[in-house]
C-alpha cells in the first residue's frame, strides 16, 4: 500500500508573493509625495516578500507533514501566509531571520490542530513571528509550543488576564475553620474576579484552569498574604456564587470564610506574554 504525499505548488505560493507586492505598490501610490509614509511602505513590501519567502523555504515544507489533515492542508494553502504577514508587518526587513525549527515545526503541527480556535491560532503565529525577528527570536522558548498546546481555546482568552502584566490580583478559596481547635477544611478553591462586560462569569473549570497555569509555570498563586488596598475586590468574590453556593463541609462548630490570596505572572509566564502578543512589556 502506497501513500500519496501531497507537495505545495510553487503557484500557489507565488500568489502571496504577487498580492504581497500589489500590497506595497498601492501604498505608495496613497502615499504621493509623503516622504515618511513612502519609507513606511517599502519596508513593509520589503518585509512581507521576505516573510512570503521564509513561508514558502521554511516553513510550508515543514507545515507539509500536517498535510494529511485536509482543513489543516487548506489552511496552510490559502491563509497562512497573509496570517504570518500580518503579524510579522511591523519587523524591519534587515529584522527578519529564519525560525529554528525547533520552534517553527511544532508550532505549525500545533496550528494544524487549532487554526480554527481564534485564541490559540493568534498565540501560534505570534510565537513564529517572534521567532522570525532578530530581536526576539532568543526570547523564544521551545517550551513555549508545548505550554500552548496544553491551554484550552476559552482557557488562553482568561490567562490573557492575568499574564498582561506583572500586578498582583486578587484570588479566594473557600475556608471553614473548627471553633474548638482551628483546625481549617478547604473548600472551593481559586476563586477569581471574573466578568464579562458587567456581568460575573462563571465556569466550573476555573479551578483547574488555575492549577494547569501553576503546573506550566506561568503563573504563582498564594494564600500566605494579600493586599489590603483591594478589599473592595475580596468583598466581591464573597458575593460570587462559587462562595456563596459551596457547602463542602456543613457542620455547627466550622465556620466559613474567604481565605484571600493573590495571583500574579511568574518571569516565565511574563515572557510567554511577551511572546506570544499577550503583552508588550
Amino acid at each position: 500500500m502506497s501513500e500519496d504525499k501531497p507537495e505545495a505548488s510553487n503557484n500557489d505560493l507565488s500568489v502571496s508573493v504577487t498580492a504581497t507586492g500589489q500590497v506595497a505598490k498601492d501604498l505608495m501610490e496613497l502615499a504621493k509625495n509623503d516622504p515618511n509614509t513612502i519609507e513606511a511602505a517599502r519596508n513593509f513590501g520589503a518585509s512581507a516578500v521576505i516573510v512570503s519567502k521564509a513561508v514558502k523555504n521554511c516553513l510550508l515544507p515543514l507545515a507539509a507533514v500536517n498535510f494529511g489533515i485536509d482543513k489543516a492542508k487548506a489552511y496552510f494553502k490559502n491563509q497562512f501566509s497573509k496570517d504570518l504577514e500580518e503579524k510579522t508587518q511591523h519587523i524591519l526587513p534587515e529584522k527578519i531571520v529564519e525560525p529554528k525549527a525547533s520552534i517553527a515545526g511544532p508550532a505549525l503541527q500545533g496550528l494544524a490542530f487549532c487554526h480554527e480556535e481564534a485564541p490559540l491560532k493568534d498565540m501560534y503565529l505570534e510565537l513564529i513571528a517572534s521567532s522570525m525577528n532578530l530581536d526576539s527570536c532568543d526570547s523564544t522558548h521551545p517550551a513555549f509550543v508545548e505550554t500552548i498546546k496544553q491551554l484550552t481555546s476559552i482557557e488562553a482568552q482568561i490567562l490573557n488576564v492575568y499574564l498582561k502584566d506583572n500586578n498582583l490580583q486578587v484570588i479566594g478559596r473557600v475556608t471553614y475553620e473548627n471553633n474548638d481547635d482551628n483546625s481549617t477544611v478547604i473548600g472551593c478553591a481559586h476563586i477569581l474576579d471574573l466578568y464579562t462586560g458587567e456581568k460575573p462569569y462563571y465556569d466550573k473549570r476555573i479551578p483547574s484552569f488555575v492549577d494547569n497555569w501553576i503546573r506550566l509555570g506561568l503563573v504563582e498563586v498564594g494564600y500566605d498574604r494579600y493586599m489590603g488596598s483591594l478589599e473592595e475586590k475580596y468583598m466581591k468574590l464573597k458575593n460570587r456564587e462559587e462562595y456563596l453556593n459551596d457547602k463542602t463541609y456543613q457542620h455547627e462548630k466550622f465556620k466559613k470564610e474567604l481565605d484571600k490570596g493573590y495571583i500574579r505572572r511568574t518571569s516565565f509566564g511574563a515572557l510567554f506574554a511577551q511572546v506570544t502578543g499577550i503583552s508588550n512589556n
